[in-house]
């Protein structure tokens, strides 16, 4: 019937529809339908030889969108990972979707000699034209990201040793960039500069401390003020790390955790409580190993529903292989990584070895604090909204103030933690 349109005032919408019915007759995208699409696509991503930001959805004409929406189906539905995503997202936006299998395929799609339409996508993989400026603007390339992005992913599930091997090949990695905590509401680089904040050359070795008061607006040094971290033992500690300063810190605590040396291990286990509990979502340094800069606000790291469903992540979309492409992807960040039950078995740990009833009466309370994490994940509560009130769910996740109460209730941070938190003394007045 197309073909049967002859009419001079129709070409181009004759063109645009001969397009759209090429591209939804394929089955599966080979190198040769990719030149058909990098001929038709290079007309309409570059302007008077100007690239356009052609992941700006909303700018596009009808027949892009469609055609990217098509196209990146078809990756998708055939296992093309890295194709599929970076036909609608660009790097930067990677950190979020914590896929291991989307970001190896990235890294083999880099890796391999590419074809012209692969060339394309790989090289302006970067967001456009300038670097996110929570970077720094610091140079760095797709390979640079990349590997930062595979040793954060492993950072996220505790496994330094692993980081470290992709941070190290990395200029984002190696790297310190600058952190801005202590803000209310730090979304911008705009909105940093009209905030008082507190600005860090880097990871800064308090992420070792821990901490009493919730307050994700007060100053650091107001909030952190556990000091053990500072003793000569760990002089190895940096005072501001990079992320592989960090995974190598990591990887230095967990040796000192097999020292023979009983108070040498038990506080190294202490060190590596307080620096999974302050990384996870409910922790102090939340945001400071993926691309956030500081630790506002609730909704970067907690899901507000309305309901009770379980949490679908872009991760689990991925394995899965649900949804028509990967162009939304990085909405369904994953936010929670079980990072407080890594803090809970290291302060476990302590208890196991420790005849001190001072530091193991602070372990209970913060190993209380990873037990309402869990509740505030595994229960889909809303951050803040949990009033301390001990009922038949809640009291699931009470056991140690239990022992705190029971086992310790003669030690002088006992004493101390029931004039601070109101939870605690709430608890110990049923």
């Amino acid at each position: 019937l197309l073909e049967t349109v002859q009419d001079d005032h129709f070409i181009e919408q004759k063109k645009s529809l001969e397009n759209l019915y090429t591209v939804f007759g394929w089955e599966t995208i080979t190198e040769n339908e990719e030149t058909y699409l990098l001929n038709y696509l290079d007309t309409l991503l570059y302007s008077s030889s100007k690239i356009t930001d052609f992941w700006d959805y909303e700018k596009g004409p009808t027949t892009k969108t469609i055609i990217l929406d098509q196209a990146a189906h078809l990756y998708y539905k055939n296992g093309q990972l890295a194709k599929a995503y970076l036909l609608h997202n660009n790097l930067e936006k990677l950190i979020r979707t914590a896929s291991l299998p989307l970001v190896n395929d990235l890294i083999d799609l880099h890796s391999k000699t590419k074809n012209p339409l692969e060339d394309f996508l790989v090289n302006n993989a970067i967001a456009s034209n300038t670097q996110l400026w929570y970077y720094n603007n610091t140079n760095y390339s797709v390979k640079d990201f990349l590997y930062y992005a595979k040793g954060v992913y492993y950072l996220q599930t505790g496994e330094p040793e692993k980081a470290q091997e992709w941070l190290a090949a990395s200029t984002l990695g190696t790297k310190s960039r600058k952190y801005y905590y202590g803000s209310e509401f730090i979304d911008d680089y705009a909105q940093y500069q009209n905030d008082k904040v507190e600005e860090f050359e880097g990871i800064p070795n308090d992420i070792f401390s821990n901490n009493i008061s919730e307050c994700f607006e007060c100053q650091m040094n107001d909030v952190m003020e556990d000091k053990v971290y500072l003793a000569a033992i760990f002089d190895f500690i940096p005072k501001y790390m990079s992320h592989n300063d960090l995974a190598n810190t990591l990887l230095k605590l967990d040796s000192l955790t097999t020292h023979p040396t009983q108070w040498k291990k038990k506080v190294a286990h202490y060190l590596l409580g307080n620096y999974y509990f302050n990384v996870s979502n409910t922790g102090y340094f939340r945001g400071i190993l993926n691309e956030s800069t500081g630790n506002c606000c609730d909704y970067h790291y907690r899901g507000f529903r309305w309901d009770t469903s379980k949490v679908v992540t872009a991760s689990e979309l991925i394995d899965k292989g649900v949804g028509y492409n990967l162009q939304n992807i990085s909405n369904w960040r994953k936010m929670y990584h079980r990072l407080a039950d890594l803090a809970y078995h290291q302060y476990n740990q302590v208890l196991a070895i420790s005849t001190d009833d001072e530091l193991n009466a602070r372990c209970l309370y913060m190993m209380a604090k990873c037990e309402l994490n869990d509740f505030y994940n595994n229960e889909q509560m809303e951050y803040g909204g949990y009033d301390g009130e001990v009922d038949s769910i809640s009291q699931n996740y009470k056991k140690s103030f239990s022992r705190l109460k029971t086992e310790y209730r003669h030690t002088n941070f006992n004493e101390w933690i029931l004039r601070e938190c109101k939870f605690y003394s709430y608890y110990c007045s049923l």
